[in-house]
């Protein structure tokens, strides 16, 4: 059994007015094959995995995390599946505010992305000199892209830039150390 990660919503629920809670166990019900199907249930690796990436899964405004046990099935860099899953108990989930999720996803490709320019720009908005926002997004979404689309990897095309970025970086450096991300990124004010 894997030590694991399961978000719900405030009223401890998932897809399908799924309930979870203390010692609540549910088996996936479908034959499907991929991790997003009936065949799997979701959790995540790490707790900093589950805050780093939630805004790309799921949208609970105010979630829930859950310390679970289960048999990873299957495993993407940005979550696992698992046939069966045990929520153990409640743990505190700190989310990230809007600049931390942005400082992480530019933690993440400056691990990855090697351009000067960009880099740059991205060590003066770490630094707090260049805080355009939507620079942050479309800069940090567009090297992450850059940089996954050199090393090979098909096209890839998503609406949550944040999250987005830091999963191409992911598929690009599965064993990229999140504690250390979400640690730098809760510098960032």
């Amino acid at each position: 059994m894997a030590t694991l990660y399961k978000l719900t919503d405030e009223n401890n629920e998932t897809r399908n007015h799924t309930i979870w809670g203390k010692g609540v166990t549910h088996k996936a019900t479908g034959n499907g094959k991929t991790l997003c199907s009936n065949g799997f249930i979701h959790a995540y690796i790490s707790v900093e995995q589950a805050i780093l990436l939630r805004s790309q899964h799921v949208s609970f405004k105010n979630p829930k995390l859950f310390l679970a046990e289960g048999e990873i099935s299957i495993q993407h860099v940005d979550k696992v599946g698992c046939k069966s899953l045990t929520t153990i108990k409640q743990i505190e989930f700190i989310d990230l505010n809007l600049n931390q999720e942005i400082a992480a996803s530019i933690f993440c490709v400056k691990e990855v992305y090697e351009d000067k320019k960009w880099n740059k720009w991205a060590n003066d908005w770490l630094g707090n000199i260049n805080r355009d926002y939507a620079a942050a997004y479309d800069d940090a979404y567009a090297a992450a892209y850059v940089a996954y689309a050199a090393a090979g990897a098909a096209a890839y095309a998503d609406a949550y830039a944040a999250a987005g970025a830091i999963t191409l970086v992911l598929n690009l450096m599965p064993t990229l150390n999140l504690t250390t991300i979400v640690s730098k990124a809760r510098e960032i004010n």
